[in-house]
């Protein structure tokens, strides 16, 4: 028992008591307290949530108030820029009306044009039309005069007929006589004299020569031309006697052209192997292919690789050909045979033909696209559109075309200009504008005039005078550089003759282009607009174009040649693979390159094949088969 326990039962009855109403007292108090305290978190709880309600509200009233605004303001907004777009519509429409209109005064002054011209043909056509009815005549005179010409064709000249002394030649009281609405008694009476003498008769005249006689004006049409002396093939019969001019026999030359048919031969050799004592085993027949795998000899390489690169004939075309001479063999098998000919070509010649072109300091740079047959991702074999990059060296008369995987990024020819030190020159595609910056100190890009040209002879039907003005002034650039040519100026001197002349040109072309670029191009149509805009951004690359003494500013040859390349995919038709892509570029390397060096491709294809296989060449022997250096 504690000690306070104890106490309490010492006291008597009324100390207790007391105590216990004391107790009581102060467990009532801290009822009470606790009561108090229980009531105050009643009230601080809904004082809180009235509080919280309060700030939602507030809130919400301001974020709505935010969204009103946010509201009223876009819709201001869309209000402004459809007022915008309408009066841009508005203005558009004005501008398509004075174009419209425009056009259609163009068209009525062509439509006068055409009707004038119309009538002016008209007229010529009745005037014509009146005097072959006038100078008709009738099918006894036709015959007549069939005869007459036919007679004249072959009769001797004035200076033949009296050397030859052939009798007296027809007068023209003669000629009249033979005239078929003659009466018979004129043509009687025409063969006497007034006294009954009977004029002597014209003799038959010999054939009329219709060639020259000096053998030096006879030019050839072939290389090689067979000459064949009097003595060598005639004799004079007994008493015969050859007719003479000034003490010397009287000669000309007499042409015949005489085609040889080409015919095929197929040889099958029966091989065997055979053993000598002494000296070893050996082969009745050798391998003597010019190509491994083609049993083509070099006539028939050259025939068919010219057939198809030179002159654009399909391979189902030769084969036709093929076959009426006598050789038979599919397609198929002829595209192997031509696709291992010039893979064995070009890996002998690639180095040297790189080499020599990256040696070069002015280039013309352009590309174009085919259909090739690549397999897909799925496996699946298609046909899709594939980019070929021509690179021309004009001072070196070489052309070297890339086919990187049909790629027209940069990274196609990335590893030909990276290194290159010149000038070269381009449209304004984007890939070559790399080297416009300064990180690029040796590559100087110009623009190529022919493209500039094109942009505004594409838009001549939406603005004629200004399109013409631009097509003018560029073409007082192109006779600068005709007269350069036709001067026989050296680079430096073209280049001093760009500068004088050529600037006050220059000046004049960007300040016309600056002025509409200044007016945002207002009231122009769209191809005038993408004219304008691309002459403005090839400006810099322009300039640089006065700098290059070498660049033949008047004719971008680059261009004229992905022209005819284009020409030449389209008339292949489709490109059946990546490796025949790779032939195709080649082949056309080599073919232009025959074309700037005015070289026959027949011929050039035949030397090639004929010195690569013959033995083999060092690097400096194949470079002296490249079509600029071999001797023509």
């Amino acid at each position: 028992m504690s000690e306070k326990s104890s106490t309490f039962m010492d006291m008597n009855d009324e100390m207790k008591l007391r105590l216990a109403y004391a107790e009581i007292a102060r467990l009532n108090e801290e009822k009470a307290t606790a009561n108090r305290g229980q009531i105050d978190l009643v009230a601080h709880d809904q004082a809180m949530r009235a509080d919280f309600e309060r700030q939602r509200e507030e809130d919400r009233q301001f974020f709505k108030a935010q969204q009103d605004n946010m509201k009223e303001f876009y819709m201001q907004q869309m209000k402004d820029q459809a007022e915008r777009h309408k009066a841009e519509l508005k203005q558009l429409r004005i501008d398509n009306m004075e174009n419209v209109k425009r056009v259609m005064e163009e068209s009525a002054c062509h439509q006068k044009a055409s009707d004038n011209l119309i009538a002016s043909l008209n007229e010529k056509i009745s005037k014509l039309t009146a005097m072959l009815e006038k100078s008709a005549i009738s099918e006894t005179e036709a015959k007549w005069l069939a005869s007459y010409r036919q007679r004249q064709k072959f009769k001797r000249n004035a200076e033949q007929a009296k050397l030859l002394k052939s009798g007296n030649e027809v007068t023209r009281e003669e000629e009249k006589d033979d005239w078929p609405d003659k009466k018979n008694n004129n043509k009687s009476d025409s063969s006497t004299s007034s006294g009954g003498h009977v004029s002597p008769q014209k003799k038959d005249s010999h054939d009329k020569r219709s060639v020259r006689t000096d053998y030096q004006k006879n030019k050839p049409y072939t290389l090689t031309p067979v000459y064949h002396k009097l003595h060598e093939y005639f004799s004079l019969p007994e008493n015969g006697h050859f007719v003479k001019r000034n003490g010397e026999i009287e000669t000309w030359w007499y042409r015949e052209l005489v085609r040889i048919p080409e015919h095929y031969e197929e040889h099958f050799y029966e091989v065997a192997s055979y053993y000598v004592k002494g000296k070893g085993q050996g082969i009745t027949r050798p391998n003597t292919r010019l190509i491994k795998g083609v049993p083509f000899d070099l006539e028939l390489i050259t025939y068919v690789l010219t057939e198809h690169f030179a002159y654009n004939t399909p391979f189902t075309r030769i084969v036709d050909k093929l076959s009426h001479m006598g050789l038979n063999m599919n397609t198929k098998t002829l595209g192997v045979i031509v696709h291992k000919i010039i893979t064995y070509i070009r890996k002998e010649m690639k180095e040297v033909w790189e080499s020599t072109i990256k040696k070069t300091h002015n280039w013309m740079i352009d590309e174009t696209s085919g259909l090739v047959g690549v397999k897909t991702d799925e496996g699946i074999r298609k046909y899709l559109k594939r980019y070929f990059w021509g690179i021309k060296a004009n001072v070196q008369k070489l052309v070297w075309f890339i086919y990187e995987h049909g790629s027209r990024g940069l990274k196609a020819i990335r590893q030909f200009l990276d290194n290159f030190i010149g000038f070269f020159t381009t449209d304004g595609y984007v890939v070559y504008k790399v080297y416009d910056d300064e990180e690029h100190p040796n590559q100087h890009r110009s623009a190529c005039l022919t493209h500039i040209r094109r942009k505004f002879v594409e838009s001549l039907e939406e603005n004629h005078s200004l399109s013409m003005w631009f097509i003018d002034e560029i073409g007082r650039l192109f006779a600068i550089e005709h007269d350069c040519k036709k001067a026989n100026l050296d680079s430096e001197q073209v280049r001093l003759e760009r500068l004088k002349r050529s600037r006050p040109i220059m000046e004049r072309i960007k300040e016309k282009f600056e002025q509409f670029a200044r007016s945002g191009y207002k009231g122009l149509g769209t191809l005038t607009k993408k004219a304008l805009k691309y002459i403005k951004a090839e400006w810099s690359a322009m300039q640089t174009i006065l700098q290059d003494g070498n660049l033949e500013l008047s004719n971008n040859l680059a261009e004229q040649m992905m022209r005819h390349i284009k020409l030449n995919l389209k008339n292949c038709l489709n490109i059946g693979s990546e490796d025949s892509a790779l032939d195709y570029a080649f082949m056309f390397s080599v073919i232009e390159s025959c074309s700037m060096n005015k070289l026959s491709p027949v011929r050039y294809i035949k030397e090639l094949v004929s010195r690569l296989t013959d033995k083999p060449c060092s690097h400096a022997e194949k470079e002296a088969i490249l079509p600029c250096f071999i001797q023509k």
